[in-house]
């Protein structure tokens, strides 16, 4: 070995360049010779020193390894790297209408926000309790709109004198808000006692609160399937096209039910937090 480096230094110094081994044989590859051990050459084809072609063989293992290694190291940094989650709004909004599609899943995870508020409270505030949807005379009022409210220690009040045939409604809607209400008439006044926050009360409002939560989730899930949908009636759509707007709207979606899951698990962990 020592022989051989000595050999190809001197080789390499003619030209005023040390060259290693590996460059040396490269050099002598692609111009068509072979070193001998002798420091003489021969062409291609001709009988070259059997130590000198093991040496090159070696060295084409060591190249071909190196890239071997270096592809399964790739494959494993894209295999970490995992499912891009980019979305090219440029070429969304060439097929839909990226702001209104936007803002409808916005509408919707909002909506389940203010149910939480209103349906799913440990205790009923006025305020949730104002909020109580009543279906009367054909039209949706807010229980508001329909009587005074007034609070007192342990019960909140209702005067229904100004709209009195709206009481059954009233009624109806407070006993079925999920608010865990027990109303009691007492002509035009409601009585609503304030219940008692027991556990079974606050496994039920968690319950409550994931039955919102499944809601909005098909719904968002649906206003996808929809816009998927009125894509594929393109008629100058591609079918490349259509998959990567699937993959992109899927991202968009999902994002927006990982919004309204974190708020259900919110809420959750409030409702089942003993004090």
């Amino acid at each position: 070995m020592k022989q051989l480096f000595l050999i190809l230094s001197r080789a390499s110094n003619k030209s005023g360049t040390f060259l290693s081994p590996v460059q040396h044989t490269v050099r002598n590859l692609s111009s068509g010779f072979t070193s001998r051990h002798d420091g003489s050459s021969v062409r291609n084809g001709a009988p070259a020193v059997l130590f000198h072609k093991n040496y090159q063989r070696s060295c084409e293992r060591m190249f071909f390894t190196s890239r071997a290694l270096g592809k399964v190291k790739q494959k494993g940094d894209k295999k970490r790297m995992g499912k891009p989650q980019n979305v090219d709004i440029n070429e969304l909004s060439d097929f839909i209408d990226v702001n209104k599609f936007t803002s409808q899943m916005d509408h919707a995870v909002e909506e389940m926000k203010k149910n939480f508020v209103v349906y799913v409270s440990l205790r009923s505030s006025i305020g949730s309790i104002e909020q109580v949807v009543v279906n009367f005379e054909g039209e949706e009022y807010m229980l508001q709109e329909l009587v005074q409210i007034s609070r007192k220690p342990k019960v909140v009040v209702l005067n229904v004198t100004t709209f009195p045939q709206a009481i059954p409604q009233v009624l109806e809607a407070l006993t079925k808000s999920g608010l865990n209400l027990n109303p009691q008439q007492d002509g035009t006044t409601i009585f609503i006692p304030i219940p008692k926050v027991t556990k079974e009360h606050r496994e039920g409002l968690a319950k409550s609160a994931k039955a919102l939560f499944i809601k909005c989730r098909d719904h968002l899930k649906n206003m996808k399937i929809k816009e998927i949908k009125n894509v594929k009636k393109i008629e100058s759509i591609s079918e490349d096209q259509v998959r990567r707007v699937q993959n992109q709207l899927d991202i968009i979606c999902e994002k927006y039910v990982k919004e309204a899951e974190d708020l259900l698990n919110t809420k959750q962990k409030e409702l089942l937090r003993t004090e």
